[in-house]
């Protein structure tokens, strides 16, 4: 063999190795967030701020949606619960660590 084809046939073969960046869910779990979101999405965070913090509590789902985790956000500040945010403990552990460190700057730097 060539010294091309060996590179080519390597790079094959790395490429084949690789898992991709965010495999999709397995189609259970996608059932279980798409349901998650309908019930947070049905709960108004402003009326009903603790309803939608159960809600959001007791979705098991991965929470990857920035929108309704600022909804949640909205919902911790209309009552008070200011230090939950700035120091990441009102996040349950199923929001996406991003989204989670996103809010606790946003707090420290706003609250």
């Amino acid at each position: 063999m060539k010294f091309w084809q060996i590179g080519l046939l390597s790079l094959g073969l790395v490429g084949c190795a690789q898992t991709p960046e965010n495999p999709a869910p397995p189609p259970a779990q996608s059932a279980v967030v798409t349901a998650c979101a309908e019930t947070l999405t049905q709960k108004d965070e402003r009326q009903a701020p603790y309803a939608y913090q159960q809600a959001f509590l007791a979705c098991q789902a991965p929470i990857r949606d920035e929108a309704l985790v600022r909804r949640y956000v909205d919902s911790l500040i209309l009552t008070g619960q200011y230090q939950g945010i700035k120091s990441g403990a009102a996040f349950p552990e199923n929001v996406a660590p991003e989204l989670v460190e996103q809010w606790r700057r946003w707090a420290k730097e706003n609250l």
